[in-house]
């Protein structure tokens, strides 16, 4: 009856196979510890808006790890001049002039966005 032995050296493991009427034979191979903290930042709403001048709305943002929401707070930025009236994960945006914009929330490298555009 064959056995399998495993013989973990650090990250490297041997597998050796017994058998009383063989020799033996030994595999390596590597053993992986996966661990990804999952990180998304979503802004509440559509992600494209079409709107007239001018523009003036409240977002808020929030942030999921690993499929849980998880309290940070997020960076807010506008493109075009837009003005932003911050309150941690809440922003009020208000865009007078025709154009196109964006309005981002990042928190530790990761990021939503809002496309806005105004016209008459």
């Amino acid at each position: 009856c064959p056995q399998a032995v495993l013989h973990p050296f650090g990250r490297r493991a041997y597998l050796t196979i017994l058998d009383r009427n063989t020799r033996i034979a030994r595999c390596g191979f590597a053993v992986f510890h996966l661990h990804v903290d999952l990180q998304i930042v979503v802004i509440d709403g559509e992600s494209m808006i079409t709107a007239k001048a001018p523009f003036n709305k409240e977002f808020t943002a929030a942030i999921y790890k690993n499929g849980e929401k998880y309290y940070a707070v997020v960076d807010w930025a506008a493109t075009g001049g837009a003005e932003l009236t911050i309150d941690g994960n809440t922003v009020r945006i208000y865009i007078g002039e025709t154009g196109t914009y964006t309005l981002t929330a990042t928190c530790k490298g990761v990021s939503a966005s809002v496309a806005i555009t105004v016209n008459n």
